[in-house]
């Protein structure tokens, strides 16, 4: 018996993605839209994506906590 297949939209989450794709033992997943196919992720271009996330977020967590020290300063 085949097994479901998995897919996932381009507006699917990264990280949900990543945990099916660990879940599941695959290391690429179709992505489609309204049922047509539209591309192709790997396990790479996920991580490589979620780490540009954490990098960014990171950025914005020490904008803040400098605006606050500086606030803070004054």
């Amino acid at each position: 018996m085949t097994k479901q297949a998995y897919s996932c939209t381009a507006d699917s989450r990264v990280g949900s993605v990543l945990e099916q794709m660990s879940a599941r033992s695959i290391h690429h997943v179709p992505v489609v839209q309204n049922r047509v196919l539209i591309g192709i992720v790997s396990t790479h271009d996920l991580l490589f994506a979620q780490r540009k996330i954490l990098v960014e977020d990171n950025k914005r967590r020490q904008q803040i906590a400098d605006t606050i020290l500086m606030s803070q300063l004054d």
